[in-house]
Formats: C-alpha cells, structure tokens, sequence
C-alpha cells in the first residue's frame, strides 16, 4: 500500500482527499486550492502529536506539490513526476486541458519550447485541412 493516496472526494463536487495511510491523516481540499481551502483531520486511531503533525502535514503537502500539482495549485502550466517516480509531465490545467509525457531526461527548456511551437503549427496546419 502507498503511504499517500490521492482520491476525488466522494462528498464535494470539486474535492480531493489526501490521506496519508502510515500516520493516519487527511488533508482535504478544494480543486486548485490546496493552500486556502485544506482542511487537515486525524483519523481516531492516530497517535501524532501537535508537533508531528505540522511534520507530517508539510510532507503531506511536498508529496501533493511534486505528483498532483494540477489538482493543487491554479497556475495555468506546471510539471509534475508519476508517484511511482518513473514518469515527468507537463501539464496544462485551463481549458483544454492536458498532460503531455516528457521521455527525455534533463531536456533543455529552449528544445521543449521549440519542439512544442512545432506540435502547435502541426495541429493548425492539420486542422485546415480537414
């Protein structure tokens, strides 16, 4: 079992629910507003101290940042790795959306721009012609 596990609230329309199965914690939180909205409760079988718990919480809230960062946060681009750690995407969270794979490693930024502008005169040019 993963020690955090992501899930889309089941009692919010627009929720997600951060739990953190080892220490027993849940962060809940408005869509893009992590920050301002969390709500943090312990489960009843949670030992954590005031002390660990604001340890824990800022953990909790670094592993959302580096594998969920769309869910998050409303900044219109971003990055994010898979939580298996195999996997780096970037993201667009305004529509349309999209999460695009990067599969090189330490890619330069001025190739991924350059290489996206292309992608982009690829999907104009394509639609007049269909």
């Amino acid at each position: 079992m993963n020690k955090y596990v992501m899930q889309k609230s089941s009692t919010r329309p627009d929720g997600w629910v951060l739990t953190d199965t080892e220490n027993k914690v849940v962060i809940t939180f408005d869509d893009g507003l992590f920050n301002e909205s969390q709500k943090v409760t312990l489960l009843e079988d949670s030992s954590a101290t005031a002390e660990e718990l604001a340890h824990i919480v800022g953990e909790m809230g670094g592993w959302a940042t580096r594998h969920h960062g769309s869910k998050c946060f409303r900044q219109t681009y971003g990055y994010e790795i898979s939580e298996d750690g195999s996997k780096k995407y970037l993201y667009r969270r305004n529509y349309p959306r999209w999460r695009l794979e990067l599969q090189e490693e330490n890619m330069p930024v001025e190739k991924l721009a350059s290489s996206l502008r292309k992608a982009a005169e690829f999907l104009t040019k394509r639609n007049r012609h269909e």
